[in-house]
């Protein structure tokens, strides 16, 4: 959980890197729009917390395909765990409960990301009590360790992307603690997002900043209408960074 939350630390540590170098810095400070200097005065305060709290950068140059396999291997989990329950449902006569889990691959494979973390809770939310019987009604059809491994999966996604708080993250205490932290850390960095975009009409070293403040990031875009992205995906890891950017 701490890499993850680590890497969502660095990503946002490469672009406050950009901004202060002396080029970009003399760009934005105290000069219109002043939000945005307000927004990175109460950004600085909020990384000293987390360093305080033992999260550290880590090296972003393997991220995009640690988040393509990290989606990769949910998937496999969701759908084996989605197949087991859903068998299990039927042969014991509950064919409405198992219309939640009743879920293809191809399903899966083409959610986009949010839509990937509800259905993974839709599948462990029904899965779950299956254990609960006695005997449990799971055990013919799947084990304990095939669910556990789906569900750090899905813990582990949540976070990364930022998703909505839900009745299960709430219980497994994903949105306390130090992702409460990161949370405020990302709002903030939400609204420089949306206004640094200014600093690049009619200049070129504006366009330059924004530029650089969104590529180190490694995948997330800058908006094509207003500056040249200058890094760029596809497919499902191109959905991701739309959601973990606009979240």
């Amino acid at each position: 959980m701490r890499d993850i939350i680590g890497t969502k630390f660095t990503i946002f540590l490469a672009s406050l890197e950009v901004a202060d170098e002396p080029t970009y810095a003399a760009l934005w400070q105290d000069r219109p729009p002043l939000a945005f200097s307000e927004a990175m005065a109460l950004i600085r305060p909020l990384i000293a917390a987390l360093r305080t709290k033992g999260v550290y950068e880590l090296d972003l140059g393997t991220c995009p395909e640690r988040l393509r396999q990290l989606r990769d291997d949910l998937e496999s989990r969701l759908h084996l765990l989605a197949r087991a329950a859903f068998r299990c449902l039927i042969n014991r006569g509950r064919p409405e409960d198992a219309k939640l889990v009743d879920v293809k691959a191809s399903v899966l494979a083409k959610a986009r990301p949010i839509a990937l973390v509800e259905w993974g809770e839709a599948i462990l939310e029904t899965a779950e009590p299956l254990f609960l019987d006695t005997p449990p009604l799971a055990a013919k059809y799947f084990t304990h360790e095939q669910f556990d491994q789906a569900d750090q999966l899905w813990q582990k996604y949540t976070v990364i992307l930022g998703a909505p708080p839900s009745a299960r993250g709430k219980r497994k205490g994903l949105n306390t603690g130090l992702l409460g932290d990161l949370r405020a850390l990302e709002v903030l960095f939400a609204t420089c997002d949306d206004l640094i975009l200014q600093f690049a009409i009619d200049s070129e070293t504006g366009a330059r900043f924004v530029a650089e403040w969104f590529g180190r990031r490694q995948w997330e875009h800058v908006r094509p209408q207003l500056v040249q992205p200058i890094f760029k995906t596809n497919g499902r890891i191109e959905e991701e960074a739309e959601a973990f950017a606009a979240d």
